[in-house]
């Protein structure tokens, strides 16, 4: 009887003492460099990325498009579809998805249509409005203005960080992410359990980094 590829993948694990890691996510930002650079440093940090991590793995990409919400969420179809299509001796299927999306200020048109074909295929949208360096705001302060600009944030993100640069990570960051996850999940309180981030500042990218926090705890056998 013919076996199927999965099957055959498992075997061939098992005798060559291959190591699988134990959970696989995906990470699939707007931006080019900011956002994956971030996530890359805070992953290093933790001990999650690199030779040396074999019981989680984390693959922090890019999305290399014009900034479309939409295009993002397609590019993470495609990499999750892939990736449960074609096992290998060193992959498994991601046990999760994210996007990495700013609202931006005007809101994008594709925004509406990403957000849906995410949930449709089981893919979680993270949301900044209106952008990503709202998030490294809160590593800061608890800031719940209405902001109608990414200048304004930058304004106020360059009172405690007169060198920001986007692109560059500073390293401070990752010594306050307690604050800022206690910052963001306050600000969001605040709306009360309906909010909406396409209408009111915030973000959701804590979730994106307490999922990351959970990898190295398992990571680590805790």
């Amino acid at each position: 009887m013919k076996r199927n590829k999965s099957s055959y993948v498992r075997d061939l694990r098992r005798q060559t003492n291959v190591r699988v890691p134990k959970q696989s996510i995906l990470i699939v930002c707007e931006g080019d460099k900011t956002e994956p650079n971030y996530f890359k440093g805070l992953a290093q940090h933790l001990g999650i990325l690199g030779r040396n991590s074999f019981e989680v793995e984390i693959d922090i990409r890019p999305s290399n498009t014009a900034s479309a919400p939409k295009s993002v969420v397609e590019k993470a179809k495609l990499a999750k579809d892939e990736r449960e299509r074609s096992p290998s001796l060193i992959t498994r299927p991601y046990d999760q998805v994210y996007c990495v999306i700013d609202t931006e200020i005007p809101q994008h048109k594709s925004l509406k249509e990403a957000i849906e074909t995410a949930r449709q295929c089981d893919i979680e949208i993270s949301l900044s409005n209106p952008c990503f360096e709202y998030w490294l705001l809160l590593h800061y302060e608890m800031s719940s203005k209405a902001y109608s600009s990414t200048a304004q944030v930058l304004k106020d993100l360059r009172n405690h960080c007169p060198g920001y640069k986007k692109c560059k990570v500073d390293q401070q960051w990752f010594g306050k992410i307690d604050q800022a996850v206690r910052n963001s999940k306050a600000v969001l309180k605040i709306y009360g359990a309906n909010v909406d981030l396409k209408t009111c500042t915030g973000t959701e990218v804590h979730k994106v980094v307490e999922l990351m926090r959970e990898m190295t705890a398992k990571k680590s056998g805790k």
